[in-house]
């Protein structure tokens, strides 16, 4: 097992009968961590490198040298099978930038993703940062990162700098949360990407020291945090960029899981844009080659009930082409697969559905209603007539853009919580129908509400019900045929509806790839 040597000093002078606070070059919280390891007494000056005070002489000096010895943190030859990203490149956070490791690993990420950036541009430009007194690291950069004061900054606060930089290129930056370091590994060190990831200083144990007070609450900050750059693996060891040491740093599985873990399983990566906006130099020769392939495929019942044209339903999708892109984008997901099934429904639109939107939005107001008289007073009740419960009584149906229903949509929702592909909603009961009501009349009214859910019922399918793996763009036909037939129905074998849709979706690939 790789062990790292580290020499650690540590020093203090005697002047006017007292001991002044102990000095070092370290780290802040690795000066913390050396203190409370050794039991040193006295305190702590971590905002200077020197010892003594101007004008006053010096009655001795106490010296302390420690060797750090535990598991990693040095470069050797990888053992067994192994990866390791190439020609990522290193940048060193010590002098410059003593807080700055999250600032650091991050730049190392960009430049290896061909962006123009250095340390000082990005700190003084995209990184958003605040008091160190008072601050949430999932908002902002407690202190500055120039500063041996400076604090930290978790994921959130990472993503959205990248947003900023990247808003006009073909790379998006993807917050990761709550995924097994394996996960990191196989999703993106295996594709060449690395992965800006939060643990702790030469992977030492986590532990809880300030709490930090920010609008009436209390953030326990976790010491010593570090933030590196995974660059690769072995089979005992995590190997990365760290800001502290050097290029090709190797610290041991064991050491980095528990570190990743004490700073909660967060990550970013930095991805090339899987969707572009629609090219609408394309048009004519999209819509010609995929209604030409829709009209040969239809029945002759489809062709007495359908409610849009081809060209119609195309248009309302290309409508909605930079919400689609965005959403799709965000997941990780190939946006023809979402734009055929959004065609679909809006080819085949018929009368039905306008009537069970209206059923359901009866019931519920029939629910109102009911609930409303029955709080009168017998004597108003007699007065006041029953409301009628509609002929047609139903709190539920397919609805909006993609047509979805509101069970469903409480279904893929709730899955992509729990596999942490989502932090932006509440689990809902499908049961509650307060829940069903809330979810369908956003499905309904909220057309971007309502493409996410497409995209989260494509995602539940595909991994919930059919357990393919989170990897769409390698989909074989077969799969993708039952991927559209399970968002349609509950068929085991591709149906029409799959078939169909796979033909069609080969056709929005070609022309949103040209």
């Amino acid at each position: 097992m790789l062990k790292y040597h580290r020499l650690v000093g540590e020093y203090r002078v005697y002047v006017d009968n007292r001991w002044l606070p102990w000095v070092s070059n370290a780290n802040p919280e690795w000066m913390v961590s050396v203190q409370e390891k050794y039991d040193l007494g006295g305190t702590l000056d971590t905002r200077s490198t020197y010892a003594g005070n101007k004008g006053q002489n010096i009655n001795g000096v106490e010296i302390h040298i420690f060797e750090e010895n535990g598991t990693g943190g040095g470069t050797i030859t990888p053992v067994g099978k192994y990866k390791i990203i190439p020609n990522v490149p290193f940048i060193s956070q010590v002098f410059k930038y003593p807080t700055g490791c999250e600032s650091v690993s991050t730049v190392m990420a960009l430049q290896y993703a061909g962006v123009d950036m250095t340390v000082e541009n990005f700190i003084d430009n995209y990184l958003d940062k605040g008091s160190n007194k008072s601050f949430d690291p999932n908002i902002c950069f407690g202190g500055n990162p120039y500063s041996k004061s400076g604090y930290g900054c978790y994921a959130p606060v990472i993503k959205k700098a990248l947003d900023r930089i990247l808003k006009d290129s073909l790379l998006y930056a993807k917050e990761v949360q709550g995924k097994s370091i394996e996960y990191l590994c196989s999703e993106y060190i295996d594709r060449d990407i690395p992965v800006i990831f939060w643990a702790t200083q030469y992977m030492a144990p986590p532990r809880k020291s300030t709490r930090i007070p920010y609008e009436g609450r209390y953030i326990q900050w976790i010491s010593p945090m570090h933030c590196l750059l995974l660059v690769g693996y072995d089979d005992n060891h995590y190997i990365f960029n760290d800001p502290q040491e050097h290029a090709l740093t190797y610290y041991s599985k064991e050491s980095v899981q528990r570190a990743y873990d004490g700073l909660f399983q967060q990550a970013v990566v930095i991805l090339n844009e899987l969707n572009k906006p629609f090219n609408r130099n394309n048009y004519a020769a999209l819509k010609t080659e995929l209604v030409s392939c829709v009209e040969n495929d239809l029945s002759w019942i489809q062709f007495l009930g359908r409610w849009h044209t081809s060209e119609e339903a195309l248009d309302i999708v290309l409508t909605h082409d930079a919400s689609i892109t965005q959403i799709c984008n965000t997941f990780g997901i190939q946006k023809g697969l979402l734009q055929t099934v959004f065609f679909r429904e809006q080819k085949f639109i018929w009368f039905q559905d306008d009537a069970a939107d209206t059923a359901v939005v009866a019931s519920y107001n029939y629910d109102k209603d009911i609930e409303q008289w029955q709080s009168l007073s017998l004597a108003e009740q007699a007065v006041i007539p029953c409301p009628t419960k509609p002929v047609i009584y139903r709190h539920d149906c397919s609805t909006g853009l993609c047509q979805i229903f509101a069970a469903t949509a409480i279904k893929a929702i709730n899955f992509a919580i729990d596999q942490k592909i989502i932090t932006d909603e509440k689990h809902y009961d499908k049961n509650d129908l307060k829940d069903l009501e809330f979810i369908w009349f956003k499905l309904k009214n909220d057309d971007a509400f309502n493409i996410k859910c497409g995209v989260l019922t494509l995602i539940y399918e595909a991994i919930s019900t059919l357990g393919y793996r989170y990897d769409f763009q390698n989909y074989s036909n077969e799969q993708i045929a039952m991927l559209f037939t399970k968002y349609n129905s509950i068929s085991n074998l591709p149906n029409d509806y799959g078939k169909d849709c796979t033909k069609w979706y080969k056709i929005f690939h070609k022309y949103n790839t040209n």
